[in-house]
């Protein structure tokens, strides 16, 4: 659990042990399901503040062969980054730009993030695909574009 005393941000990112290490556990999850309740589906979503600096484990290549293979196996992944390039480093890792976010790190920043991550989630479980349209937090946000519709 965290806590202020076992949190201490230190500018560090290990991005690439994170994403590595989740894909991992998600399919150790799954292989221990019976084959008859596995779902079907699976969307991950990696959300960020800080550009990859620490990772030990795996490497960008890795990382962007793991995310493919997954992709090409039916996953969905969605990147969003604050205050960085976003676009950059999805690209680095074989997440295209449609399934990219930049945000800000501000309370705004953090409600764009949520509100597009549950328009992400919504799609894909409707439709099994995400769309473009899942960073359009302006319709979002006026009422024109409502989770889990596609217009």
């Amino acid at each position: 659990m965290l806590t202020s005393e076992t949190y201490t941000p230190d500018g560090m990112t290990a991005l690439y042990d994170a994403i590595g290490m989740t894909i991992r556990r998600i399919e150790d999850r799954l292989a221990a399901l019976p084959v008859e309740t596995r779902p079907t589906k699976v969307i991950v979503a990696i959300v960020t503040d800080g550009k990859e600096n620490a990772s030990v484990t795996f490497r960008m290549s890795t990382v962007r062969e793991m995310i493919q293979a997954k992709t090409a196996a039916g996953w969905a992944f969605i990147f969003i980054g604050a205050d960085q390039d976003a676009y950059t480093e999805s690209s680095r890792i074989g997440i295209p730009k449609s399934m990219t976010l930049n945000v800000s790190a501000t309370a705004g920043g953090t409600a764009q993030t949520y509100r597009c991550m549950g328009n992400a989630v919504s799609m894909y479980c409707s439709t099994g695909k995400v769309s473009s349209q899942w960073t359009d937090d302006t319709a979002l946000r006026s009422g024109q574009m409502f989770v889990g519709t596609r217009q």
